[in-house]
């Protein structure tokens, strides 16, 4: 095939070679041409199966009493709001300080017993701040320590000077992560 040559003496051979070529990539047509039509036989039935797994959930979320088109709405609205540039700005500042939230969350503030102690501590002074408030001198105070709610709050605020100043040694600020110390 290499010698064929036409009229005139002129070889065949780019003529052989391109023709070669196209018809390797008609047989790499015809194998992708093969693979689309098997996913076209097969997609109806993927599609169809998967439709009703999302459809078997709705019902059991509704079942249990979950308006899903509300849920999926407020979903979307949390993901625009958790999208917005502010909101990125705040989420970036949050994890350059990781370490400083990781010791805030293991030092028990967030704790149960904690929340509620300020909790109680929010309550107190949003009723105080509604009453006037009067002054009062040193017996004032003095004889204050004569109610027992005063003695039991003055006693827990005695406790916690007495752990803060124990933790505020040289040794236990080291336990803020490096960088992070003022």
């Amino acid at each position: 095939m290499d010698d064929v040559r036409e009229k005139g003496g002129t070889s065949s051979k780019p003529v052989l070679e391109l023709l070669e070529r196209m018809d390797a990539r008609l047989e790499r047509l015809e194998t992708a041409a093969m693979r689309l039509e098997s996913l076209e036989r097969s997609l109806p039935s993927a599609l169809a199966a998967a439709t009703d797994t999302v459809d078997t959930l709705v019902d059991r979320l509704r079942e249990r009493g979950v308006d899903v088109d509300e849920r999926l709405h407020i979903v979307l609205e949390v993901a625009e709001r958790l999208t917005s540039p502010e909101a990125l700005t705040a989420l970036t500042t949050l994890l350059d300080k990781l370490p400083l939230v990781q010791h805030l969350l293991e030092s028990g503030i967030v704790d149960a017993s904690s929340i509620d102690v300020v909790g109680r501590a929010g309550a107190a002074l949003a009723e105080a701040r509604v009453e006037r408030t009067p002054q009062v001198g040193l017996w004032g105070a003095a004889r204050a320590m004569s109610d027992d709610d005063v003695k039991r709050a003055v006693g827990f605020l005695l406790r916690v000077a007495q752990l803060f100043g124990r933790s505020l040694d040289d040794a236990s600020v080291k336990a803020l992560p490096p960088g992070e110390r003022s």
